[in-house]
């Protein structure tokens, strides 16, 4: 049975410097938090918007260093990405919730997943995982292949070979003196990032991937299976590693889907 967090404060929860409302639907009955990719911030889940129904309220993962948040200095570790993100999200959990991360942004997804678990024995409805291979499977993540302490060309190339970012944003140097560090810094992240042994979610999962993502693998990406209580749902889409910036309708639709489908089981 699902096991979706209810808060545990009265009133209107604080305002949490770490998320953002990319959409305000307080009559929405679930809540999807998503969590965005290395050295990306909460907007780009904003085109996903327009494909979620009303009874959904989309809510984004703003982490130090990015967008808004550009003069905090970026985190260097899982740990404390997690702490980061599970302190802020605990204020929000007053209705049935769930998880959404692409590439790195699974990962955290995954641990916060965890973090809330283990702490307030509290997990989300649904965690979907997109593009991104499984803790454990050989494969992290593409990423990796890039270190983070490889030189600012070398780092843009990876930049430029996953896609994903505007060719403008590569062109303008004042821009890249603000995208290269985070960027480096979540690298720093995933070079550190090594999984702990836990017990599998009881969360309901999707997994997803994409047919022309060089970063990932079927087996890899399967592999969450092994991560969860009960094996998740499959879906390959079209496009390369960032195909919810090629293809946002389709990807959206299906989420809204499965959140549905996780809504309705905990009424049985």
């Amino acid at each position: 049975m699902m096991t979706g967090a209810r808060s545990t404060s009265t009133g209107r929860p604080p305002a949490s410097a770490g998320l953002r409302w990319l959409d305000k639907r307080p009559a929405a009955g679930l809540r999807l938090f998503c969590f965005p990719w290395a050295g990306a911030g909460a907007s780009v889940y904003r085109r996903l918007v327009p494909f979620l129904p009303s009874a959904i309220e989309p809510v984004a993962v703003q982490l130090p260093g990015r967008e808004e948040r550009y003069r905090e200095a970026p985190l260097l570790e899982m740990d404390a990405i997690v702490t980061h993100v599970v302190r802020d999200l605990f204020p929000h959990l007053d209705k049935p919730f769930a998880f959404m991360g692409h590439s790195m942004g699974a990962l955290v997804a995954y641990e916060a997943a965890l973090r809330l678990r283990d702490c307030v024995r509290v997990e989300p409805d649904l965690l979907v995982v997109s593009g991104c291979n499984a803790p454990g499977s050989g494969a992290l993540d593409g990423y990796r292949r890039c270190p983070a302490t490889a030189d600012d060309v070398t780092l843009m190339a990876d930049i430029e070979l996953m896609g994903g970012t505007p060719a403008a944003v590569l062109r303008d140097r004042q821009m890249l003196s603000t995208l290269l560090p985070v960027v480096r810094a979540d690298y720093t992240v995933l070079d550190r990032y090594r999984p702990r042994p836990a017990k599998p979610l009881t969360s309901r999962l999707a997994i997803c991937g994409a047919a022309e993502d060089i970063s990932t693998t079927e087996a890899a990406l399967l592999a969450w299976n092994g991560l969860f209580t009960q094996p998740g749902e499959y879906q390959l889409f079209e496009g390369g590693h960032f195909f919810l910036n090629e293809h946002p309708q389709p990807f959206g639709r299906r989420l809204a889907q499965w959140m549905t489908d996780a809504s309705i089981s905990l009424a049985f």
